[in-house]
């Protein structure tokens, strides 16, 4: 929870940075990067802590989804208060997606195929690299799942077929 609040945090900063300075039109560039740039170093000082603590708890692509999803949540509110524009009615469809995206990441999902190191040739046969697995192929830059059936099996970089 701890890694919620600041990253609710630090996107208050970080929305501000990127989309305050649109209130100053009519300051110069320079000032308006500067002052961007200060804010954003506030919310670095969020962000990397958010990010350390959160990875404890959450994987890498469940704390970016979470991060969006606050980032979207804090830039509607933004937009509606500060900027003063209107809340259209598929902006919340569009955030409702999001919340699809939350679902999609945090679901657990059983494994496609397994990974084992299982032998694609009889026991004891090694090719030209010394290779005897499809991962043994694939440290040596030969792919052997890519390519088509009908190719030849023969030469140096030969894969070996799959067994059935």
């Amino acid at each position: 929870m701890q890694a919620v609040l600041l990253l609710t945090v630090l996107n208050v900063f970080m929305t501000m940075a990127w989309y305050g300075h649109r209130r100053y039109k009519d300051k110069p560039l320079w000032i308006v990067i500067v002052v961007s740039w200060l804010i954003a170093y506030a919310e670095y000082c969020f962000q990397v802590p958010a990010n350390r603590i959160g990875h404890y708890q959450f994987n890498a692509a469940q704390l970016k989804t979470i991060q969006e999803v606050i980032t979207l949540m804090v830039f509607a509110v933004f937009s509606v208060v500060y900027l003063k524009e209107e809340l259209k009615w598929n902006y919340p469809d569009g955030f409702g997606l999001m919340v699809g995206a939350v679902f999609l990441t945090f679901k657990e999902w059983q494994a496609m195929a397994s990974k084992k190191k299982e032998p694609i040739q009889p026991k004891g046969f090694q090719s030209a690299f010394g290779a005897s697995t499809v991962e043994d192929f694939e440290k040596f830059g030969v792919s052997c799942l890519d390519r088509p059936s009908s190719a030849p099996q023969q030469g140096l970089g030969a894969c070996p077929t799959l067994p059935s």
